[in-house]
């Protein structure tokens, strides 16, 4: 009997000594997929930024140039004015396009305060009331690929609440505590709790979220919901990687 208890174990640790391999086997799968992910992003970025934006400038400059120094008949004159407005719109677009797919200010400004100007960027636009508050000095700087990480996060979850939440008003807050990184974000929209969020990286069909998910993981890092009496919460935990200030 004892051999066997013994035996059993044995096969139990060996067990776990698997599942632990598999479980690192798969975080190294998301981190080298992730990877990937960010330098095709930026590939693509620089791409359109260099080659197809430095084109419509050029196009614009023509175009307006034409407007300017040319008499151009009354019937094309409208059209000239248009194409005009198009090439514009279709500058600014894939410039708003590259800034999704790398987000620079991240890397120029740091994290603290890319997520505090793009906060006043949304409150403008979308909700009624907008606050940033932050417990962390404006000099702190994060290992750069988590900051990157956690920014999208932040704005994942940001995009989520303007499409489904329907919130007046939100609030962001930027604190450390413990070696770890704090995100909370407030709103009185519609929101869920944890088991909500549970069930939907489970049944639905959306990358967002599952996003969300999967760069905590890599992380180590957690999330958490909770919403009362038209009060809603999400608190992102993030342990702190390299920092040259905190």
């Amino acid at each position: 009997m004892y051999v066997f208890i013994l035996f059993k174990k044995r096969l139990e640790d060996l067990d776990l000594e698997k599942e632990l391999e598999r479980q690192k086997n798969q975080l190294q799968q998301l981190e080298a997929i992730l990877s990937a992910q960010e330098n095709e992003r930026k590939s693509i970025a620089d791409d359109l930024h260099d080659e197809v934006g430095a084109t419509l400038s050029l196009v614009q400059k023509n175009l307006s140039y034409i407007q300017k120094n040319q008499n151009t008949p009354a019937p094309f004159n409208a059209e000239l004015i248009q194409s005009i407005e198009l090439v514009n719109y279709s500058i600014h677009a894939i410039r708003g396009i590259s800034k999704e797919l790398i987000p620079n200010n991240v890397i120029q400004l740091g994290l603290i305060k890319s997520i505090e100007h793009q906060l006043k960027y949304v409150g403008k636009t979308t909700f009624e009331s907008c606050q940033f508050k932050s417990q962390i000095n404006s000099d702190f700087e994060l290992e750069q690929s988590r900051s990157i990480e956690i920014y999208r996060i932040y704005m994942e979850l940001i995009n989520n609440i303007v499409k489904h939440d329907e919130a007046k008003n939100l609030s962001v807050n930027c604190s450390i505590k413990d070696a770890t990184f704090i995100l909370s974000i407030t709103h009185d929209g519609k929101g869920f709790n944890n088991e909500d969020y549970q069930t939907f990286l489970v049944k639905s069909q959306g990358l967002g979220l599952k996003s969300v998910a999967n760069r905590l993981q890599r992380m180590n890092g957690s999330i958490q919901f909770s919403s009362k009496d038209n009060q809603s919460q999400i608190n992102v935990n993030v342990p702190l990687g390299d920092t040259k200030t905190l």
